[in-house]
Parts: C-alpha cells; sequence; structure tokens
C-alpha cells in the first residue's frame, strides 16, 4: 500500500510498505479520508514532532471502512463507517491496535449521511466542544472573543454562536473574518486594538467578556485580551506554542478581577477521556451545524500532499483533506 511518511524538514515522501494485518483485538481499516492538522504542517516545517520518531505518519484524521479485525468476535465490526483516531491517516490503510482501542474506547462509528470528507472533522470539533464546553465553561457565559480565526478558531466561534454566545472574532485576514461573521459572529475586528476593546465592552454592555480563547500562538494578544474579560473570566490557551516562548503579562489584573488562564489541547491523549464529545461531534456534523464546505480549501492526493501542507503554511488554505485512494 500507499503510506505519505515524515523524513524530516519539509521532507515528505510516498513509500510502498505492507498493509498491516490485524492481530488480536486489532482492527483494518481503509482509508477514504484524512484532514490535514495545524500539528501535522508545524512537524513538517520542523521537521520533528513532540512524540513519534522519523519517519513517521502523521494523520489523524482518518475516516474510512473497517476491512479486517483481528478476533473474530469483533466481525461485526466489519463493514462499518468509522472516524479511526490516532497516528497512521496518511496511507490507503490503517491499524488500529487493541492497546489504542482500549485507550479511545474505540472508532468513532459516522452517521449514514455523514460523508467521509466532513467526518475528518470529528476529532477537530471534538476539541473544539471541549474547549468551548468544559474550559470556557460556556453554560455560565453570554459573550467571548476569538483571537486567530484559522479553521480551528472558526469551529470555536461557530460552537460559542451555537451556545448562544455574543461573539468578537479577531484576524488579520479578511476572508477568515468573513467567514467568522457568516458563522454568527457578532463583531469582526483586524487586531486587539481600541476597536476589540471597544467591541468587547459593547457587546457585554460594559462588564467585559466572560471568556476569550487564543488560537493563535502569539503570546503578546494575552494582555489584551485578559484587559477585555469580566470579573471571573476565562481565558482559554487553545493555540500550541514553542517552548521558548514567553508571555508578559500584569499579575495584579489577574488578582483584581480574579481571572482564570485555562489550557485547552487534543482531548484523545489519554489524560483527558472526554471521547463522547466524539460522537456528539459527529451527531453535530451530520445535523449540518457546521458548514465545512467554507472551511476546505483544497482536496489533494497522498502524491499531493507537500502542496497541500505549503498552501496551509501560507495560509492559502484553511483547511486540506487528504484522499489516499
Amino acid at each position: 500500500m500507499k503510506s505519505s511518511l515524515l523524513y524530516g524538514k519539509r521532507d515528505l515522501r510516498v513509500v510502498d510498505v505492507s498493509v498491516p494485518v490485524p492481530a488480536e483485538g486489532d482492527i483494518l481499516m481503509k482509508i477514504e479520508a484524512c484532514g490535514v492538522c495545524p500539528g501535522d504542517v508545524r512537524a513538517w516545517t520542523r521537521g520533528r514532532t513532540a512524540v513519534n520518531e522519523l519517519p513517521t505518519n502523521l494523520g489523524h484524521e482518518a475516516t474510512g471502512t473497517i476491512v479486517e479485525v483481528g478476533s473474530k468476535s469483533d466481525s461485526h465490526l466489519i463493514g462499518r463507517r468509522v472516524f479511526g483516531d490516532g497516528f497512521g491517516g496518511y496511507a490507503e490503510y490503517k491499524l488500529i491496535s487493541a492497546s489504542s482501542l482500549q485507550l479511545s474506547q474505540g472508532p468513532t462509528f459516522l452517521p449514514d449521511d455523514l460523508s467521509f470528507e466532513v467526518g475528518v472533522f470529528v476529532e477537530p470539533l471534538a476539541d473544539c466542544l471541549h474547549a468551548v464546553e468544559y474550559c470556557a465553561q460556556s453554560r455560565f457565559c453570554t459573550s467571548a472573543a476569538v483571537i486567530g480565526c484559522g479553521q480551528m478558531g472558526l469551529q470555536i466561534v461557530r460552537l460559542c454562536v451555537l451556545a448562544g454566545l455574543r461573539v468578537i472574532a479577531c484576524d488579520p485576514l479578511a476572508q477568515r473574518r468573513q467567514i467568522a461573521a457568516s458563522f454568527g459572529a457578532e463583531r469582526v475586528v483586524q487586531s486587539t486594538d481600541r476597536e476589540f476593546e471597544e467591541c468587547a465592552l459593547d457587546i457585554s454592555n460594559g462588564r467585559g467578556l466572560d471568556c476569550a480563547f487564543l488560537v493563535c500562538a502569539d503570546p503578546m494578544v494575552m494582555t489584551p485580551a485578559l484587559r477585555c474579560l469580566a470579573m471571573g473570566g476565562r481565558c482559554v490557551l487553545f493555540s500550541g506554542y514553542e517552548e521558548n516562548q514567553v508571555a508578559v503579562i500584569a499579575p495584579q489584573l489577574i488578582h483584581e478581577k480574579r481571572l482564570q488562564i485555562v489550557g485547552s489541547r487534543w482531548v484523545s491523549n489519554g489524560a483527558t477521556p472526554f471521547f463522547q464529545l466524539y460522537r456528539r461531534a459527529a451527531e453535530q456534523l451530520s445535523r449540518g451545524l457546521l458548514d465545512t464546505n467554507l472551511l476546505i480549501g483544497m482536496r489533494a492526493t497522498l502524491s499531493d500532499m507537500e502542496s497541500a501542507f505549503q498552501a496551509f503554511s501560507t495560509h492559502a488554505v484553511l483547511k486540506a483533506v487528504i484522499f489516499p485512494g
């Protein structure tokens, strides 16, 4: 089978490897589509990953069909359409091991009316649900700011709107601001300047925002986000940062306003078992609550992956989907 592996900095290679044979408890899926994650592109740009040795298959937003199982007791799963969590998605077939199944409680079954292409958003949307509902505690909120409107920030915008929040979306790129507005953001601004502060006061009736999501890797936006929060507000750090990045903030601001700074990341890393969010994300996607057509800017094959990664890294597209077949 064909598999696209990262060998080093900006070095993706399509190689021939053997189709995995499932052992006891394993599942083999034929991959129909795999989404490109921002983390994958960062690993490609840096030439390394945080967890896997090179060469490695980065894809972890794969959808497809179960074609073989390692245990007779799992034979009823053959033919099921699934989202398969974990790495290995940039290939024609992917083995989901018994050990990873124990960690993730098994693959997420896709509703019959959910396409493989739209299904690649199951994990990203689940991550955003975690950020909005658990980290920001949206049930106690009426207003929010989303700073950084890439594909993940825009999903957070949409979830906040669906939760009934009034939303300010902030991004320097006009196209992203337009999508944020179409997703229901009440105000869209270019930067965290005076206009951002005025909008925050306006949509919160002068009291300040209940939560702010930092979905860009610029630690300098933390201070203006904290300034615009209401008493007891929450600042959710959703974006990944470099290890040596430092944010300079005024601790007295946090003390006086009783603010909370909360980290949010991939929900399926074993430390945060919110796997029910995968099923909820699949349900929301099947109901058409997120217009993925506004996010997907490129569809490519394994041989075109470097072009897709390059387009993503230069902000030419928000989301790319790879079709191994």
